[in-house]
This record gives structure tokens, sequence and C-alpha cells, in this order.
């Protein structure tokens, strides 16, 4: 395994890892890997953000925005958690709540 070749205690080098069975669609592979990431640095919305992710691949919409709300309280102004946010609102039929989040990620985006 190339993450823990180089340094099993980088947590980029799990959240990047994870991006390459994301792109494979080997998401519970991918989850794990965040998840270590997330173990290694617990405060980096990034990656809190790419569990939700991974968890809306994983048709768990309820986990995904369990992952995105801890990503926003870390970072509020990460545009892509709340476009994301969104996505899970939308999964869990919460129209209105999705749209309030659609306008946030619109108005933060560069």
């Amino acid at each position: 395994m190339i993450a823990r070749a180089l340094d099993p205690n980088n947590a980029w080098i799990w959240n990047s890892k994870a991006y390459v069975y994301i792109a494979r669609k080997h998401y519970d592979t991918a989850l794990r890997c965040i998840n270590r990431a997330i173990e290694l640095e617990p405060n980096n919305a990034n990656y809190w953000d790419s569990q939700g992710e991974v968890q809306l691949h994983l048709k768990r919409p309820e986990d995904a925005l369990v992952a995105l709300n801890r990503a926003l309280e870390l970072s509020p102004t990460f545009h892509a958690s709340w476009r994301n946010k969104a996505k899970a609102l939308r999964a869990l039929g919460r129209k209105a709540e999705a749209i309030e989040a659609e306008a946030n990620a619109d108005k933060l985006e560069p």
C-alpha cells in the first residue's frame, strides 16, 4: 500500500488515496482511507467533506449529513461542503433546506 509505504501517519496521503478508490468506485475502501485521515487529523474540514462525499456515493445521506455538518463546523465557508450538504438534504427529501445549502454554496464559491 503506497500510503503506508510513504508515511502511515500522513493524513493527506490517506485522503488522496481515498480519491483513487472513489474514481474506481471502491467506496467502502475509500471510506476506510478517509476515516484513517480523520483519525490522524480530526479537525480537518476537507477530510470530513470527503467522508460526506463517499457516504453520498454509498447512498447513506444521513451519515453524509453528519460528516458534512462537522466539516461546516470546522470551516463554515467551505463551499464544497455546502454543495454536498445540499445533495444529502435532497436525498433525504428536505428540499427547502437543500435550497438554502445550495444558496450558501453559490455565495461562497470562488
